[in-house]
């Protein structure tokens, strides 16, 4: 339409834009055949709306039949799984006056200098990016990996739910980023069960949309 190489293709703007069949209609002059024409006009917008219903339908019927109900069940189960392992960290606490044992290929350290230190030590005798088992800290079973993608190790507390924490060169600041995981359940727990309140809310939306559904018709205007 532009007199240009690139243009391909050129669409309708609005839907005023006549088929070959209504033009044909309208060049006869028959009414009949003009009603005709709408007639089926107006069947293949009905098929459109009903495919697109039938689509809606079948999306709120999946919904609420497997895709809530997963996310429901799986936020409430790490829901109490971090209420589980932050009931655990409180059973053995940390703080500056405190420094509870942690065991480092089966040695038990009581200072945070000489666990930090071995952490490191462990990190350098690491011969695979795979992990493996390092120890023990506050009730928690540690395993130490390579991350090859970010170049860097880290550290896999298992408690109820696995908790990754990446570690770094000093030897006080890897135990500080341990206890900070092991801190800051209560933030996630809390994330969570707003999480868990919305999947809810959009279930029962969801129940109510699908008994409200209605197949979409087409008014005709009569003519008199």
């Amino acid at each position: 339409m532009t007199s240009k190489t690139s243009v391909r293709m050129a669409e309708d703007v609005d839907e005023t834009a006549l088929s070959y069949a209504e033009i044909k209609a309208l060049a006869t002059g028959n009414p009949l055949i003009i009603e005709k024409c709408q007639l089926e006009m107006d069947v293949g917008r009905l098929k459109i709306l009903h495919a697109s219903h039938l689509n809606q339908k079948y999306s709120l019927e999946d919904k609420i039949r497997k895709e809530y109900p997963h996310e429901i069940k799986r936020l409430t189960e790490r829901i109490a799984g971090y209420k589980a392992d932050m009931e655990t960290a409180a059973q053995h606490p940390s703080d500056k006056d405190h420094f509870p044992p942690m065991k480092i290929g089966g040695i038990v350290y009581a200072e945070k200098a000489d666990a930090g230190k071995a952490i490191i030590e462990a990190c350098k005798a690491m011969t695979s990016p795979g992990p493996v088992p390092l120890g023990e800290y506050r009730g928690f079973q540690m395993a130490l990996s390579f991350d090859t993608y970010g170049k860097e190790y880290r550290v896999t507390l298992k408690g109820a739910m696995t908790h990754d924490v990446k570690l770094g060169t000093d030897i006080h600041g890897n135990i500080t980023r341990l206890d900070n995981a092991l801190e800051g359940f209560e933030e996630t727990i809390r994330r969570c069960e707003n999480k868990l309140a919305e999947t809810k809310t959009q279930m029962e939306t969801a129940k109510g949309e699908g008994h409200t559904h209605r197949k979409p018709s087409i008014r005709r205007n009569r003519r008199g």
